[in-house]
């Protein structure tokens, strides 16, 4: 009985009989939809940096001691916290309705959020008896607002991905795989123990494919993440036949791409292959031994993906007339040593 992965089913793609008014209408919604969300972050922006403001103020400012006990002072206190972690957390709301919604405008959201809050940011305190500066409402020029608004800007920034991923790579966070060479093994948790002995560029694509599932921020690996490792290098026997059989790697790598894109972002977990990659390379090294090759290539990875009909980057191949048999033929016509040929030597 298949297991509840292999039975995972994704959105069928509908095309509309005028595809560019439909794609018109997408991208004005999409922005529409940004703009929105943006406003409603710098909204909630706006009303907490207020009622930061407001609550500082009831503390009292002297010259008078304050009035207030120390179960008040606990309790506005406690508030305050509140309203930061609300700030913070607005922002990573709306970049996730963002993402999840029309990931194609998330820098749009960026910029609308990120630079207003940053020129409020920026903006010079007012001293005390003094007019604000240009202007502005007194409390955007106040101490706790500040620091509201320094709360959202750095969980835009932690949201962004790019930043959590240069922090890792600073404190070791994330265990380093260091690229392999032709004889030298992958040192990653996600590919450890796999079956069989891989081609120079069949490990390569082993090491990418976790690459590519950083590069979503994905906690997984999949046979999607898969697919677009053994065609990144052209010169791979995957790449080579699927540019025989007519497909186009850019075709099928943006295919790839926009799955993956529809299945959102996994920043936490530590990572690890999903059942039916596992599958795919457990039955890549079958088909390798079966064909009497001692080592397993990207063709052999290529024509046991396109064997799992079920599966959405098969699906990618399959909708473009490939079969595993004309993978097999194929693979035998270019051999899977010409990898070892083709391919540069790792230094």
């Amino acid at each position: 009985m298949p297991s509840v992965l292999s039975c995972r089913k994704f959105p069928k793609v509908h095309l509309s009989l005028n595809p560019m008014t439909n794609r018109f209408g997408s991208r004005i919604g999409g922005i529409l939809f940004t703009v929105l969300t943006a406003t409603g972050v710098l909204l909630v922006a706006v009303i907490v940096g207020w009622l930061a403001f407001r609550l500082d103020g009831a503390l009292g400012h002297g010259p008078l001691p304050s009035d207030r006990s120390d179960r008040e002072v606990y309790i506005l206190t406690s508030v305050t916290a509140s309203l930061g972690i609300a700030a913070g957390g607005a922002a990573v709301v709306g970049i996730a309705l963002v993402r999840e919604t029309v990931s194609r405008y998330v820098w749009l959201f960026y910029a609308m959020v990120g630079i207003l809050v940053l020129l409020l940011l920026l903006a010079p305190l007012r001293p005390y008896g003094n007019d604000s500066w240009a202007g502005l409402p007194e409390f955007i020029v106040t101490v706790p607002a500040k620091l509201v608004f320094g709360v959202m800007l750095g969980a835009l920034l932690l949201t962004s991905g790019s930043v959590p991923r240069q922090i890792s790579r600073l404190v070791h966070f994330r265990r380093k795989i260091d690229m392999p060479g032709p004889s030298a093994p992958v040192t990653s948790t996600a590919t450890r123990g796999l079956p069989g002995q891989f081609t120079p560029a069949a490990w390569r694509s082993l090491w990418h494919m976790q690459e590519e599932a950083r590069r979503f921020e994905h906690a997984f690996v999949g046979t999607e993440h898969l697919l677009l490792a053994i065609i990144r290098d052209p010169r791979s026997v995957a790449a080579m036949t699927l540019t025989s059989a007519g497909l186009g790697l850019d075709s099928v790598r943006s295919q790839a791409e926009s799955i993956l894109g529809r299945k959102g972002s996994l920043v936490t977990g530590t990572g690890g292959l999903t059942r039916r990659c596992q599958r795919v390379i457990e039955q890549a090294a079958r088909i390798a031994r079966e064909s009497n090759n001692r080592r397993v290539s990207t063709g052999h990875l290529l024509q046991s993906l396109v064997s799992q009909v079920e599966d959405a980057a098969a699906q990618i191949l399959i909708s473009g007339g490939l079969t595993p048999e004309q993978v097999e033929a194929e693979v035998k016509r270019i051999g899977p040593d010409a990898e070892e040929i083709s391919q540069p030597s790792s230094s």
